[in-house]
């Protein structure tokens, strides 16, 4: 498995405050038993161990990444909670089709 490059800071969520490394988990948008998915860091969000549980729970949505210039990874977390977006202004329709299983669009990812 190619080693991310991504640094472990904070746990994408914003509302979420946890800042332990050893806490920090790296989470796959698109699962790794979907066709054609990878370890690239685009397909990797980073998650305290609670919202990481969250998603597999089906209450917390990751919808892909966004690049920006917040730092330290260069980019924004695009996700559901609670049946509301993080950021409601992203339109899906500039989401072009990579492959089967994910679209990307500068670098952020959608499952289909």
């Amino acid at each position: 498995m190619k080693k991310s490059k991504l640094i472990k800071e904070k746990c994408e969520i914003e509302s979420c405050n946890v800042t332990d490394p050893n806490l920090l988990h790296l989470h796959h948008i698109i699962e790794r038993t979907e066709t054609n998915t990878n370890n690239h860091d685009y397909n990797l969000a980073i998650l305290c161990a609670n919202c990481h549980t969250l998603v597999h729970a089906n209450k917390l949505k990751i919808i892909g990444l966004y690049p920006s210039t917040k730092l330290p990874n260069k980019r924004i977390l695009i996700y559901e909670l609670d049946g509301k977006r993080n950021i409601e202004d992203i339109d899906t329709s500039y989401f072009n089709f990579k492959n089967k299983s994910f679209k990307i669009y500068k670098g952020r990812h959608e499952q289909e």
